[in-house]
């Protein structure tokens, strides 16, 4: 049983993972295979349930829409059978047998299309920060490490800067958590908004934000870094909150093996900022000879 689960999901996960036209012309063949099934074996062997196969793929990779569509389609492919077997001197039976079946295929549909989005949705929100919106620790640490493989495929550089927020504790202790709340999102937004889409904005909890650059050489992520820096500091200013931001900013050229290894390293420099009297960004590359170095100072 749990070999036959295992199957299925690895089969709903390479079609999701393909163009959308994918599943609805594989799901077209299914439907027209099982009419062509439906006709040769006549009314005494009974094929319907197996429309239902079809019919729920759609629905769970393509959404309620298509699966309404393909709902019509299998209705007409077993009227086609009925009606091709012989089954027209009926009179109306063959055509409110259909009308039945294409209710049933709509409950259908809207089944699984719903539980589908029930489960995204609850996979969103498992990863995703209940406050600022950001992605969560989780959901970094899974998105990071796929790009962190990706990286080392194609040898591109990689950069992540760790954020930590200046005297937050004192807006908190001030004007109240709702303030410092407000004050979390507007670094949340003011991120997503100089940053690139490829990029990764993260809250890992309380006022530390990390950012992972996809592709990022030094220069741009030093670059990209200022820019948001400046931003971040105005949005403060423009809302009169005494806040700046300890910034560490680590370049690998060559991606140490695990994101431990990237946080470990990015984590350091913003600690060596806030040393420095804050309000500073601390920048490091490094390079292809001591990213394993990097990454074994993780577990000392």
């Amino acid at each position: 049983m749990l070999r036959t689960v295992y199957v299925v999901a690895q089969i709903l996960t390479y079609l999701d993972n393909r163009p959308r036209s994918v599943t609805f012309m594989l799901s077209l063949v299914l439907i027209g295979c099982l009419g062509l099934i439906d006709y040769w074996t006549g009314p005494e062997l009974s094929v319907s349930i197996f429309y239902l196969l079809p019919i729920s793929l759609t629905a769970w990779l393509l959404g309620r829409r298509w699966a309404m569509v393909m709902s019509g389609i299998a209705m007409l492919s077993w009227l086609w059978a009925d009606v091709a077997y012989g089954e027209l001197r009926q009179g109306f039976i063959p055509y409110w047998n259909a009308l039945i079946r294409f209710g049933y295929f709509l409950i259908v549909s809207y089944l699984f299309a719903f539980i589908r989005g029930r489960l995204e949705r609850e996979r969103i929100l498992s990863r995703t920060d209940p406050l600022t919106g950001a992605m969560n620790k989780l959901a970094f640490s899974e998105l990071a490490e796929h790009e962190l493989n990706r990286v080392k495929r194609y040898q591109h550089p990689l950069s992540l800067a760790y954020i930590d927020l200046d005297n937050f504790k004192h807006v908190n202790d001030t004007w109240g958590h709702k303030t410092g709340d407000k004050l979390l999102i507007t670094v949340v937004d003011t991120l997503q908004g100089v940053m690139r889409r490829t990029d990764l904005v993260a809250r890992l909890g309380g006022d530390e934000f990390v950012v992972v650059m996809i592709e990022t050489k030094p220069a741009e992520a030093r670059q990209a870094f200022m820019k948001a820096q400046a931003s971040l500091l105005t949005a403060m200013k423009e809302n009169g909150w005494p806040v700046t931001f300890s910034i560490g900013i680590v370049t690998f050229l060559e991606p140490p093996e695990t994101v431990e290894g990237l946080l470990h390293v990015a984590d350091t420099l913003m600690y060596r900022a806030k040393r420095r009297g804050k309000n500073r960004v601390a920048y490091e590359v490094v390079p292809p000879s001591q990213s394993k170095s990097a990454l074994a100072q993780v577990s000392t």
